[in-house]
């Protein structure tokens, strides 16, 4: 049986593919060679990703078309799948197993799931072969695919199953101590290029992964527009619905933001909770906001999306109030009703408007003792703690996270006895961020409006930094920054080398490496004081 993505392929690749049933193949075999060419061949041709799904008596059960990043590893219960080989391709030619490969593979256990690496010619270049033994995911790489066989590794799983019957180990968790397991669900239009929405897919995994959740699998839909009823269409939402089933979501996760009758309409229809990006972002910032600043804001925030999405009639909206989504200083908000929220919002802002008074006076302070300002800016995870860290040795909280740190931070910097500055942190920017969210962090990023001197970190690992760079010039211009001089501090250089610089002042560090901060600090100096001499 052929199922999945089957429109763009053509007949006779089709065809090409229901030969593949044909054949009975050795059954010492691991998988059989000319079987596994002709799927790399075939997947290469139609640029779409495909999964083969082996019995023990290897014989092919099922064959599935996905798109060019992913394919659909379901179709059978639990129990099938405990004798089940699956083999999967990766276009990209890598054989390295993703987050979702990952999550399938937990949560389906097959007896083993293979992702094969193919070449630009549709060869396989390499293996992965993984099994999960006591609850841990085992795996094993092969760079010689032709040679599979000889390795004995049918013999190897069928001894690693009968040694995890008996040395299995019981563990009890409750149902609040895992991990919420989500589904993640977006749209891509007809226009965007397959590797800006790989990107931003991705980037919605990282911030999943951020909020504490486990990414179980990810649908993705080609249209122009939303479903008029739905975010995606009738026959996604049965997919979807299946995916809940086979397993046990929590959540689903949309990419973009929704209007409040169709996060209703998901949540009936899929009988669990469904937020969209802007409600992950809020629930993140929840989680990292320390200050009374940070949580004041995100208070705010959050009262001003949930607003519309109370008192809606007949809605189910409200059920699901636990876990991500529902945390933060706004969660107990949610229970009141409309006019009292907009009364908390009054209070929230008359609160903002207090520590906006304060700043303006230590600003003015500043301004009258003529001490100079520079503010870090930049994309979430672009480094900017990273490099705070390392200017200053503040010490703040850093990691390989989106919205790490949330908090602004601001210390003295003296370069030389005559030289002194402040330096400050700012939230990171990202792409898609409504604009009552901006808004509520705009008294946090003043500190960029009236810096002297903006240090604008790019993450040049990032194969997107080129978007990020455009979405941190966007959010300057909506906050008046656009015109404040920027020194384009490119970052991560130890992992990407070979990147294309922009337009205006620049210079190359790594900032976990401590990699040309001198430099850094030299260019700083010269564009606050206008002098070419070295720092000593």
């Amino acid at each position: 049986m052929i199922k999945g993505n089957l429109e763009s392929v053509r007949d006779t690749v089709l065809a090409e593919l229901e030969a593949l049933f044909t054949p009975k193949y050795a059954l010492d075999d691991f998988i059989d060679i000319s079987l596994l060419n002709s799927v790399c061949n075939i997947s290469q041709k139609i640029n779409k990703e495909i999964a083969i799904f082996i019995d023990k008596a290897s014989r092919i059960l099922q064959i599935t078309i996905g798109d060019k990043f992913k394919v659909s590893l379901v179709g059978f219960s639990k129990n099938e799948f405990k004798t089940i080989r699956v083999f999967h391709t990766h276009l990209n030619g890598s054989s390295d197993f993703s987050i979702l490969d990952e999550s399938a593979l937990k949560n389906l256990k097959p007896k083993c799931l293979c992702a094969i690496g193919v070449s630009p010619d549709g060869k396989p270049l390499e293996i992965t072969v993984a099994y999960m033994l006591n609850s841990e995911i085992k795996s094993q790489k092969y760079n010689e695919p032709a040679r599979i066989n000889s390795v004995g590794i049918l013999h190897e799983l069928d001894n690693i199953k009968i040694e995890a019957t008996h040395n299995a180990v019981k563990t009890y968790a409750t149902k609040e101590l895992e991990k919420e397991k989500a589904i993640l669900v977006g749209l891509q239009s007809q226009g965007k290029k397959d590797f800006d929405y790989e990107q931003e897919i991705e980037e919605l995994i990282g911030l999943s992964l951020t909020a504490g959740l486990e990414v179980v699998d990810l649908v993705v839909q080609k249209r122009d527009n939303q479903d008029p009823v739905y975010y995606v269409g009738k026959g996604k939402m049965k997919e979807i619905k299946s995916l809940v089933q086979i397993y046990n979501a929590d959540v689903i996760i949309c990419n973009d933001e929704l209007k409040p009758s169709k996060l209703v309409n998901m949540q009936d229809e899929l009988g669990i909770k469904v937020i969209d990006r802007t409600m992950l972002i809020l629930d993140i910032f929840a989680q990292r906001a320390r200050t009374s600043e940070g949580k004041t804001q995100v208070e705010l925030a959050q009262l001003k999306y949930m607003i519309p999405r109370v008192n809606i009639n007949g809605s189910s909206f409200g059920k699901f109030g636990s876990g991500v989504g529902s945390r933060g200083p706004g969660e107990k908000k949610i229970e009141l009703n409309k006019r009292n929220m907009e009364r908390q919002m009054e209070n929230l802002e008359k609160q903002i408007d207090k520590l906006k008074d304060q700043r303006d006076v230590n600003r003015r302070k500043r301004l009258s003792e003529r001490i100079k300002t520079v503010a870090i800016v930049g994309y979430t995870n672009s480094g900017k703690s990273t490099l705070m860290n390392i200017i200053t040795k503040a010490n703040i909280y850093a990691d390989d996270k989106l919205f790490a740190t949330l908090d602004t931070t601001t210390r003295k910097i003296w370069l030389d006895l005559n030289k002194e500055f402040l330096l400050t942190d700012t939230v990171g920017f990202i792409n898609n961020l409504n604009h009552d969210t901006v808004e509520a962090f705009k008294s946090t990023l003043e500190e960029a409006i009236y810096a002297d001197l903006l240090l604008h970190v790019i993450d040049v690992s990032n194969p997107n930094y080129k978007q990020q760079y455009k979405v941190v010039l966007e959010v300057l211009e909506k906050i008046g920054a656009k015109d404040i001089p920027q020194i384009l501090v490119y970052n991560k250089i130890d992992k990407n080398q070979n990147f294309e610089e922009f337009w205006g002042q620049g210079v190359k560090i790594s900032a976990l490496k401590n990699q040309h901060i001198d430099e850094l600090k030299n260019l700083i100096s010269k564009n606050l004081w206008g002098d070419d001499v070295p720092l000593v």
